[in-house]
């Protein structure tokens, strides 16, 4: 009978030394994550800053990243592999160091896409 209490008591406390352990993981890849989208974020904003725009295209721009930036702080709403493909897209655009009115368009897809994300208003 003590056996049978002592080894539910183990396989109980190796549970909760599992569950501890699955919850410590699933903290530190979204502290992880919120740090990478946070780091692009603000990549973005040099390469916008450091381009040759319109200077209420560039204001717009940065205020949208910054706003974005803002609430990833706050909560992030954003997977990992959603935020892959999200990087991709912007990078190619401002990673070039100009902007087309195509590239344009499809960056402000992307900044919209991230905000309903976010829920920013």
């Amino acid at each position: 009978m003590k056996n049978k209490i002592f080894s539910i008591g183990c396989g109980g406390a190796a549970l909760a030394i599992v569950l501890t352990l699955i919850g410590l993981w699933l903290s530190l890849s979204n502290s992880f994550v919120k740090f990478g989208i946070i780091n692009n974020l603000i990549n973005y904003r040099t390469a916008i800053l450091e381009m040759d725009i319109d200077k209420e295209i560039k204001k717009s721009l940065i205020n949208d990243i910054e706003k974005i930036r803002r609430s990833i702080v706050d909560k992030n709403n954003i997977g990992f592999l959603e935020w892959i493909s999200i990087d991709a897209s912007i990078s190619s655009i401002l990673f070039d160091g100009a902007i087309s009115t195509d590239e344009y368009e499809i960056l402000q897809s992307e900044i919209e896409e991230i905000k309903r994300i976010q829920n920013i208003q």
